[in-house]
């Protein structure tokens, strides 16, 4: 759960996934949709996890958002894989860990 409008999540997004070694190959803002890769853990994730590898498997995903239906000044994010179904909570919060952290960093934007 993001604690900001669709628009300002959306926006962000585009700048935070890459940082965070995400390839986003194709969006949608109507559907709220990024369809992003995972290619390697280098870069972010090997930062954040050190000697770890990060809990996600090489491959396509899909992550959503949505406006949340009681609190329009929130948005959700939900993170599916290539076929739609939900990953697991280790990765939910492995990504979420990563998110929130440079989702919440002080940026200019022009």
């Amino acid at each position: 759960l993001a604690n900001a409008s669709f628009s300002r999540t959306w926006e962000r997004l585009r700048w935070v996934l890459p940082e965070m070694g995400f390839e986003i190959v194709d969006m949608d803002s109507n559907k709220g949709l990024y369809y992003i890769n995972v290619n390697d853990d280098s870069g972010f994730w090997s930062s954040l996890w050190s000697e770890k590898k990060l809990p996600i498997e090489e491959g396509s995903y899909r992550l959503q958002i949505e406006q949340d239906k009681t609190d329009v000044s929130k948005t959700r994010i939900y993170l599916k894989d290539k076929e739609d179904v939900p990953v697991s909570n280790e990765v939910v919060e492995a990504v979420y860990a990563g998110l929130a952290e440079l989702m919440n960093e002080d940026r200019k934007v022009r």
